[in-house]
């Protein structure tokens, strides 16, 4: 193995990271080997992060993905702690994905729920990076899982009015209100019918523009219920 000095500053990196693709494609064929260069990379997050970011980086550590727990897990555990740093950047982004992949495979049900709490706690700077970042959060918005959706609804709080005047930003805004108005709705219903009732009554003119938006799960709610009542009426008017 080459006798790479991982002491020097992150300002040194670029020899660096050649020497690291090199060795990496030289001890490809050697999953003991890969696991000892992968821990030694790791060892040095600033430069790890650097790496994932080229090509050659990211074919490297591709390469080295799947072919053990052991290494996957290493990996693993750099992306958790620098993943504002690595979800924004193409290639990064791209590890980042095959490591949650790979885990979900291996039903390693923790992995997901945390990375979805990594999102919804870095949602505000996320929401920056208009290619990748902002489509991550509304990703996981999509998901519905309700732990990352607080964590989001929370963290953009103070920024919804910012976020609906941008393009993409919109669309996370309108995603959050459909579904807090969506579960103020299922709650109504269960527990404060008097209050559904007058939800039902504001919302019923806008049923047109729910349909087919984000708001298509809220119109599906009011015409269930307007379905029910007709059923409850015809079958009184039987009685």
């Amino acid at each position: 193995m080459l006798n790479l000095d991982f002491t020097h500053k992150t300002t040194q990196a670029t020899p660096r990271l050649h020497a690291v693709a090199t060795e990496f494609l030289r001890v490809s064929n050697d999953v003991a080997e890969l696991h000892k260069l992968s821990s030694k990379l790791t060892s040095d997050p600033y430069l790890f992060v650097e790496f994932v970011k080229t090509i050659r980086g990211f074919l490297s550590v591709q390469t080295a993905l799947g072919l053990s727990g052991e290494i996957d897990t290493v990996f693993l555990q750099v992306i958790k702690g620098w993943f504002p740093d690595l979800i924004t950047e193409t290639f990064s982004f791209l590890i980042v994905v095959r490591i949650i992949n790979l885990f979900n495979k291996r039903a390693n049900s923790k992995v997901y729920p945390d990375i979805l709490r990594r999102i919804g706690n870095n949602a505000l700077y996320l929401t920056r990076n208009p290619l990748r970042g902002i489509c991550l959060v509304e990703k996981a918005i999509n998901v519905r899982d309700p732990d990352c959706t607080v964590f989001i609804a929370l963290k953009l709080h103070s920024h919804y009015v910012e976020l609906s005047f941008e393009e993409l930003g919109s669309n996370i805004v309108e995603k959050l209100l459909s579904v807090v108005l969506k579960k103020t709705l299922e709650f109504a219903k269960e527990r404060r019918v008097d209050l559904f009732r007058d939800l039902v009554e504001k919302l019923t003119p806008l049923l047109d523009l729910l349909r087919g938006s984000q708001g298509n799960n809220i119109a599906a709610i009011i015409d269930l219920d307007k379905s029910e009542v007709k059923d409850s009426s015809l079958y009184a008017v039987a009685a």
